[in-house]
């Protein structure tokens, strides 16, 4: 490995220096901050989505609750308008025999 002398390094450090000269700064600082400006809009809207999307669920699953209730509700009814009919045709039955039983 060789060793750049003085002189080498200042060449170096010169040609350096003239690409930083011709850099444009505030174009670099321009693209940076809408690069951070849009990073903060995508994280606010995927914020904002996800909001959303857990109060769609809440909505979900309220009304999923209330669907359940209501079934369960015509359930009872349908179960004891039959349990109803089923007694009234045993007490027909009943009543039949009866009066069969008399003749």
């Amino acid at each position: 490995e060789t060793m750049l002398s003085r002189n080498d390094l200042a060449l170096l450090l010169k040609e350096v220096l003239g690409v930083l000269e011709t850099f444009k700064w505030q174009d670099m600082a321009t693209e940076f901050r809408k690069w951070i400006f849009q990073s903060d809009n995508s994280e606010n809207v995927v914020r904002r989505v996800i909001d959303e999307s857990v109060e769609l669920h809440r909505e979900a699953i309220g009304v999923l609750t209330l669907s359940k209730f209501l079934a369960d509700e015509t359930l009872s009814s349908h179960l004891l308008l039959a349990a109803r009919n089923l007694a009234d045709f045993h007490e027909a039955i009943d009543r039949e025999m009866k009066l069969m039983l008399e003749k």
